[in-house]
């Protein structure tokens, strides 16, 4: 009786340890899996000439994973010489569009690059 209480106790935390093990093998493909597209400043691909106050980042999401969200993103906006001119920082939010530039005044007819890195999850009950 004592080892099938064992046997059972060690089978019940065998499978309550599975769904966090599947969660982070899911991550590692879900980064592999997932691309960030369509990457816009004021709903445009490589403005020229836009107005400093009213900068605005845009960005999709490209997957073959079902139940895939944005939880945070960081956004990094380097000048020609690739120094950070602007670094988000992480930030909690599920929006991809519209993200307005928090960062200092960006010098006229100057060119600048920017990427953004999303974190990503998926539920658990789209794991299975």
């Amino acid at each position: 009786m004592k080892r099938m209480a064992s046997i059972t106790l060690c089978f019940l935390l065998l499978f309550s340890l599975l769904p966090i093990a599947l969660a982070h093998n899911s991550t590692t493909k879900l980064n592999d899996a997932t691309e960030v597209t369509n990457l816009k400043v004021n709903y445009q691909e490589n403005p020229i000439g836009i107005e400093q106050d009213r900068i605005k980042f845009s960005w999709m999401l490209s997957s073959n994973v079902v139940g895939l969200s944005q939880e945070a993103y960081q956004i990094v906006v380097t000048d020609s010489v690739g120094e950070t001119v602007w670094d988000s920082g992480v930030v909690k939010d599920s929006r991809s569009v519209g993200i307005p530039y928090g960062g200092p005044e960006l010098e006229l007819e100057s060119r600048y690059f920017w990427d953004v890195k999303p974190e990503l999850f998926i539920t658990a009950s789209q794991m299975f």
